[in-house]
């Protein structure tokens, strides 16, 4: 779900606010994240490890049959190595040519597609988190999820990737997340984890864990939870994006270069630092 008009804004809050405090009516899933060694991401899922691990069970129906299985089948399994979490989704779809897959941009409204939604709590505490979509397209679109999930935020980039090739029985999403792009407690080794599939021309979405319309698939709370993520690297935590910007000034042209600095100082708090910025052409993280 993406914020778009301020009165779509407030609805969509007043959804959250809803979701956040109902109670999940099916007991929350849980699932397994394999080893791996070196993925390539081509959306093949054809490596060793991928058959190595099971799928991590059913996607059912949130809207618009709660509960009923999805019209389509969808197989979700999980990689780890010590640098990337995949996710490889394999989306079928009897009528592949009714795919949707209309949006190219980076942040772009993901919801008038057929997309892949992937949510994680890596401090497993239900307040705070990340939203990753992706379109048949290999349009992407991330944030954060804040505030006991009841807030979220496009402006947060994560350092990830997908493969989403359009196949004769569907599409695929392999999809690569950055370790170094997410807070998390060392030594954590369970995440809370949802997924969700819509399929457009169906107005469908199938999720892991909570189907129900009146829960948003940001909610925290709701999400199943996923083990085994051990290993991981964070990096050192330091983020640096050297700019430069170009302007006119008197008649003649005026350059700026600078840094933005990001340094982790704990696993949920990041200190930042700017040098000569020119503010109208930085880009603002919320970190």
């Amino acid at each position: 779900m993406r914020p778009g008009t301020p009165a779509a804004n407030m609805g969509l809050l007043v959804a959250i606010a809803f979701a956040a405090d109902a109670s999940p009516r099916v007991a929350r899933p849980t699932a397994g994240v394999g080893a791996a060694e070196e993925i390539h991401l081509d959306g093949r899922l054809d490596e060793p490890a991928w058959a190595s691990v099971s799928h991590i069970g059913t996607l059912l129906q949130g809207d618009p049959k709660e509960g009923a299985a999805g019209s389509e089948e969808t197989d979700v399994r999980l990689l780890r190595d010590k640098n990337y979490l995949y996710i490889g989704a394999t989306c079928r779809d009897q009528t592949s040519s009714g795919i949707v897959s209309t949006q190219l941009g980076r942040d772009a409204d993901l919801e008038v597609d057929d997309r892949i939604t992937v949510v994680l709590d890596p401090f497993f505490d239900h307040k705070n988190g990340f939203f990753f979509m992706v379109n048949p397209a290999g349009a992407r679109a991330d944030g954060q999820i804040s505030n006991n999930s009841q807030e979220l935020s496009y402006e947060w980039d994560a350092i990830w990737d997908a493969g989403t090739p359009i196949t004769d029985d569907g599409w695929v999403a392999e999809i690569a997340i950055h370790f170094q792009s997410l807070r998390f407690k060392p030594g954590q080794t369970v995440w809370g984890f949802n997924v969700e599939r819509q399929i457009k021309r169906l107005q469908e979405q199938d999720r892991w864990a909570s189907p129900r319309r009146d829960i948003w698939i940001g909610n925290l709370v709701a999400a199943g939870q996923v083990s085994g993520l051990t290993g991981l690297r964070q990096g050192r935590g330091l983020d640096i994006r050297p700019f430069v910007s170009a302007g006119e000034q008197n008649g003649s042209g005026k350059f700026s270069t600078g840094l933005d600095v990001f340094k982790s100082v704990t696993a949920s708090l990041t200190a930042s630092l700017t040098v000569n910025t020119d503010f109208a052409e930085t880009e603002t993280d919320a970190r």
